[in-house]
C-alpha cells in the first residue's frame, strides 16, 4: 500500500476493475421492480474471483495492527470483540488507502447499476468496511 492518499485521485488508479462488458444488463425490468418493491437485489454479480480475491488481501493488510493510527482512515476500530476468539473490525476510509477499495468507487459496473436501481446520479458518501 502506498502511503499518498488516494482521495486526491478522482479517477481509477489502476486498471484492475476494467470492464468491457456491457453493464447495462446486470439489472433486468423484473429486478429493478423486485428492488423497487423490497428495497434491496440480490444475486447480481459485480466482480469476478480475482477481483474479489484482490479486495480480500486488501482487506486483510488493512487489519494489521500498523494501519490502526493511519489518519487516512476516518475511524479504524479493531478487534472489539470481547471474546478474543473471534474478531470484529470496522473502519471508514479504506478508499484513501487502498488502490482496489479506491477503484471501486470508479467501477463501471457497479456505477451504472447504482444508477439504475436508484434511478438517476449517484454520488459516493464513504465507505464503511465491516468484518465480524
Amino acid at each position: 500500500m502506498k502511503t499518498v492518499d488516494l482521495s486526491a485521485f478522482h479517477e481509477p488508479v489502476d486498471d484492475f476493475f476494467d470492464s468491457h462488458e456491457s453493464a447495462e444488463t446486470f439489472v433486468s425490468d423484473e429486478q429493478l421492480e423486485f428492488f423497487n418493491e423490497n428495497g434491496y437485489l440480490a444475486g447480481t454479480r459485480l466482480l469476478n474471483e480475482k477481483q474479489l480475491e484482490l479486495l480480500r488481501s486488501e482487506l486483510d493488510l488493512l487489519m494489521s495492527p500498523e494501519f490502526a493510527g493511519d489518519p487516512r482512515f476516518y475511524e479504524y476500530n479493531s478487534n472489539e470483540s470481547v471474546d478474543k476468539s473471534k474478531r470484529l473490525f470496522h473502519a471508514l476510509g479504506a478508499w484513501r488507502l487502498s488502490a482496489g477499495f479506491h477503484d471501486l468507487i470508479f467501477h463501471r459496473k457497479i456505477a451504472t447499476v447504482a444508477t439504475k436501481l436508484l434511478g438517476g446520479q449517484i454520488r459516493f458518501w464513504h465507505d464503511h468496511l465491516f468484518v465480524k
